[in-house]
């Protein structure tokens, strides 16, 4: 088994083929989420996250669990697109800063940015219907009433407030 240790978030911009997604929030959920799976003890299994760190989280807690047979990528996600660029990782590697993503080249994405909103990864194009700015939202605040309109939570709530009157563009 190849299981994706990340939060549903990462996993949705990128992961690796055939990898198990536990489509967890947080890391937290994961010992939760795997009593659930009902795996055999003895199931041969490799774990991977977006650098090692949460791996060694993982592996412990997979041994805590009576499994005996498993494995990390080691150095993650980001170690192995170094050696091994369009293999099978598919997609980009979310970051933790702002650089949102990196590419299989590992370098910055322009695909994505953080959605204003929500702070989730972002690759959907709107204009701001108070300050006509471009802005990317992410697919879950484009759902939403007042953010699929909107740059910002300033937009959003002066939008609400006085609508139709426009506004200075955002930075």
């Amino acid at each position: 088994l190849l299981i994706d240790t990340r939060n549903w978030y990462e996993t949705k911009i990128g992961t690796f083929k055939g990898a198990i997604n536990p489509g967890i929030d947080q890391f937290t959920e994961f010992p939760q989420w795997l009593e659930q799976q009902n795996y055999s003890k003895d199931k041969k299994m490799l774990i991977f996250c977006t650098g090692g760190i949460r791996c060694e989280k993982g592996i412990l807690e997979l041994q805590r669990q009576g499994y005996d047979n498993v494995y990390q990528l080691e150095g993650g996600i980001l170690r192995y697109i170094e050696e091994f660029p369009n293999n099978q990782f598919d997609g980009e590697c979310f970051v933790f800063d702002r650089r949102v993503a990196v590419t299989q080249e590992l370098e910055p994405t322009t695909r994505y940015l953080l959605c204003p909103h929500c702070g989730q990864p972002a690759e959907i194009k709107i204009t701001c219907k108070r300050c006509d700015s471009e802005v990317l939202i992410c697919d879950q605040c484009v759902e939403k009433a007042g953010a699929k309109d909107t740059c910002s939570k300033h937009c959003n709530h002066q939008l609400q407030l006085h609508p139709g009157r426009k506004g200075p563009k955002q930075k």
